[in-house]
């Protein structure tokens, strides 16, 4: 029954429900894969509709588990500030937990700041096996099946020549750390509202008035989210406005979102954003007078 609402549907049914191409749906894996085989510059905006905590953390144990996918999300963003603060928590599970050095680091001598984690075999949506590194205790706290984990034996380092045991130690950290650079996480946004709020969740958020952007940012335990996406005002386009822009953007990631044919979407209006406010993200649909304008203003 195609009637049926999504969230309503097992991942079994979701599956077998095929689209009008006659193609299965995709899973977020097959379009991270995508963007990745296409350009290491191909970068996605992933977006948690309001109340989906479990999406939340099914996302976090993605990028968990496959670090080379996170070079693909530019950005996360939700209404639900709950969900937001959630999701960094289960993502920097993995990030404080791993401590693998940058290109560059002294690998083969400096062993004592390397802290080596034991190897895990998981598993994705399809059976593939895949090798990530991290603690257990760090995969249980977020919820991860630890079942489908099978557990390597933990090296013994032979004991007969104390060279013998330096050079194995030596060649073992190397690959480890060849394989388990860190790849830092997307960055965390949290979408606000300039109209009165429809849903509980949402946050409203003038221009002219900014000092709850710090509070709802900032979690329980202190940490922040990386920035806030705003909902259009025409006050923007205005010194004030955008000094306003500029100011936060001091501190945090500044995107603009915008309602399809209620407000205006144009490289001007863009351009004022990025360059006087200072923004890091702008919505915009890609109208057919958009590249005119680019166009127009290269030729100036």
């Amino acid at each position: 029954n195609s009637s049926r609402l999504v969230s309503d549907l097992t991942f079994r049914e979701l599956m077998s429900v095929p689209l009008k191409s006659g193609d299965r749906p995709p899973l977020l894996i097959d379009v991270l894969r995508s963007a990745l085989a296409i350009s290491d510059e191909s970068k996605l905006v992933i977006e948690i509709k309001p109340g989906n905590e479990a999406a939340a953390s099914a996302l976090a144990r993605l990028l968990i588990l496959h670090p080379e996918l996170r070079r693909t999300v530019a950005m996360i963003m939700s209404f639900d500030v709950a969900t937001m603060h959630r999701l960094q928590y289960e993502l920097n599970v993995d990030k404080d937990g791993f401590n693998a050095p940058e290109i560059g680091d002294n690998m083969t001598n400096n062993t004592s700041q390397i802290r080596v984690h034991r190897r895990l075999i998981s598993y994705d949506h399809f059976g593939t096996m895949n090798k990530a590194l991290n603690s257990i205790e760090k995969m249980e706290s977020i919820g991860l099946d630890l079942s489908q984990i099978n557990h390597d034996q933990q090296e013994q380092f032979p004991e007969e020549k104390e060279e013998e045991e330096e050079l194995h130690k030596n060649q073992s950290i190397t690959t480890l750390c060849a394989n388990t650079l860190y790849v830092p996480m997307p960055k965390l946004m949290l979408l606000a509202v300039a109209d009165p709020p429809s849903k509980p969740c949402e946050l409203q958020v003038g221009i002219h008035d900014l000092s709850l952007v710090k509070k709802h940012l900032r979690s329980d335990s202190g940490s922040m989210l990386d920035g806030i996406y705003f909902q259009y005002e025409a006050s923007m386009i205005t010194p004030e406005g955008a000094a306003a822009l500029r100011q936060l953007s001091e501190d945090f990631l500044i995107g603009v979102w915008s309602y399809s044919g209620k407000d205006p979407d144009n490289f001007e209006t863009l351009e004022w954003l990025v360059r006087r406010g200072n923004c890091s993200f702008v919505n915009t649909d890609l109208p057919h007078n958009f590249q005119k304008d680019i166009f127009i203003r290269t030729g100036e």
